[in-house]
């Protein structure tokens, strides 16, 4: 049957452990935002995970073998959004949607949190299909370029605006410190019933995250302002942050509707004392 899938269960040191040697051997992978980078890896989560914790991903037939004192049922399981590996081994937190499939109009916002204490070396990634072809595309342009990940403090936010009605798969990955791939850590099924008039995508991202990228906490910036999205005044706007040394920039403005060579012209870059400005003057409304 479609969705089917089977594992192991031995009798180790007196007591039952379960076994995954399927997807232990096939951890999915990413290197960067890019779709075309997935590969498979060995994940030694599979061998001997927690109950509580494989139940996420894999619901038996016979309720005994989820081994847990109190078995979940099968409308349970549905709706539970799919936690992976990962997930556990970074210590995540699903901080609003709790459930698989999520139901929206116009746009929607998963947020994730990892620990406090590992907020500047967790970093996270996403991708979006369209779960009824599969097709990462839409008129030419990634799908993930209608959705928005930013990181505030030890939470990442990920915004999806989709193009079109329909179902999307949203699956969101996650790394530590020096590892060279993400880890996919969850995965949602996306329903939009209502889209934006004239929707949009966002302007393409330099990094896997809007706002403070990797590159900020290394060289020690200090943000005046949280967030990656700032709402202009009759067209003007700043970024600005204080530096702890002498340094330089280089700085550009992108649109999806202009050339970043038409929009050199409505920005500047100056530092004054420690803090470094970067005034825009946008020449149309739009992002």
């Amino acid at each position: 049957d479609t969705g089917r899938h089977s594992w192991d269960a031995v009798y180790v040191n007196k007591e039952w452990r379960l076994l995954d040697c399927y997807w232990g051997a096939r951890r999915l992978a990413k290197k960067e935002v890019d779709e075309d980078t997935f590969h498979q890896e060995v994940d030694e989560y599979y061998f001997f995970p927690d109950p509580r914790q494989l139940i996420f991903t894999h619901f038996p037939d016979d309720p005994e073998w989820q081994l847990m004192r109190r078995p979940i049922k099968l409308n349970e399981f549905e709706n539970m959004v799919a936690l992976k590996a990962s997930f556990f081994k970074y210590n995540l937190q699903v901080m609003n949607q709790k459930k698989a499939v999520v139901n929206f109009c116009k746009e929607v916002t998963v947020r994730i949190a990892c620990p406090k204490n590992k907020k500047e070396e967790i970093g996270f990634t996403f991708s979006l299909v369209n779960a009824d072809t599969g097709s990462d595309q839409y008129e030419g342009k990634k799908l993930s370029q209608y959705g928005m990940h930013e990181k505030i403090s030890n939470v990442g936010f990920f915004t999806v605006r989709p193009p079109t009605t329909g179902a999307y798969r949203l699956v969101i990955f996650a790394k530590q410190g020096e590892e060279k791939v993400y880890g996919g850590v969850c995965e949602y099924e996306l329903k939009c019933e209502e889209v934006y008039p004239d929707v949009k995508a966002f302007p393409s991202c330099a990094h896997t995250t809007w706002g403070q990228g990797d590159s900020f906490n290394r060289y020690n910036l200090e943000p005046y302002t949280q967030g990656a999205i700032i709402k202009t005044r009759r067209g003007t706007g700043e970024v600005k942050f204080n530096l702890p040394c002498e340094m330089r920039f280089s700085a550009k403005l992108k649109s999806v509707d202009k050339d970043e060579k038409e929009l050199a012209p409505f920005m500047m870059q100056r530092v004054v004392g420690g803090t470094a400005y970067f005034p825009i003057t946008a020449p149309q409304p739009g992002e």
